[in-house]
């Protein structure tokens, strides 16, 4: 039931919570949101990045090659959580992170039939996820697996309950990754286009689909100029 680290207070105490740790919004709140009294399960650190395993994480992670999403897997409450955590505002970017972690729920609940619930019912200062969306727009998702409550087992559930957590969130992780691992911009070129690439093949004397003028490109400017380059803009 440990939940900080084994950092040694000075006082009598031990530990920091990592997940209070990080730059972002880092010493707002007061108890579970962060707290600065030593002993509390939420202490936040004397200052951001004072563990060496939160800095230590924050240093391998800017090091990569363009890294795109981080999974933080938490327990529990059955809950799939995406920044912000320290504020119920909507953040930058606050459609494409909704579409990923609705469409990570409807791959969990596939599996056993698990619902997974978008609600945040707390506050968090000095999150790992707003960190790094704040810095890096590294789409950072924290899934709270099961159980869903304090009496199916809360932090201590039943050892039979460690296959169907993992089997559940597996194929939303993997859709997570491929998608991260994407180095192209697909572009739906006919109404019936469903992702199938190519989604439309010249027949010797015809395509096989009607191409789609979509309305999510446009061009700058938007008639042609002669002697200039048209740039195409992708939204």
């Amino acid at each position: 039931m440990w939940r900080k680290n084994r950092r040694n207070n000075g006082d009598g105490t031990y530990g920091v919570d990592l997940n209070r740790n990080y730059g972002c919004q880092w010493g707002g709140g007061s108890g579970s949101e962060g707290s600065d009294d030593t002993g509390d399960d939420c202490y936040r650190g004397t200052h951001a990045f004072s563990e060496p395993e939160t800095a230590a994480l924050r240093d391998f992670v800017q090091a990569l090659d363009h890294p795109r999403a981080m999974v933080a897997y938490h327990s529990y409450s059955q809950l799939f959580l995406r920044p912000w955590a320290y504020t119920l505002a909507d953040p930058p970017g606050e459609m494409t992170l909704r579409y990923i972690a609705q469409d990570s729920i409807a791959r969990i609940a596939a599996v056993h039939g698990r619902v997974y619930d978008e609600t945040i019912w707390y506050l968090c200062y000095g999150e790992t996820g707003d960190y790094f969306w704040d810095g890096m727009r590294l789409a950072t998702f924290t899934p709270e697996l099961r159980p869903n409550t304090w009496e199916e087992g809360n932090f201590d559930p039943d050892p039979n309950q460690i296959i169907p957590n993992n089997q559940e969130n597996l194929p939303a992780a993997i859709a997570l990754i491929k998608d991260a691992g994407c180095r192209k911009v697909w572009i739906k070129d006919h109404t019936n286009d469903n992702g199938v690439e190519p989604s439309a093949v010249w027949m010797g004397n015809h395509w096989s689909h009607a191409f789609w003028v979509s309305p999510d490109i446009w061009t700058v400017p938007a008639g042609q100029i002669s002697g200039l380059t048209q740039n195409a803009c992708d939204q």
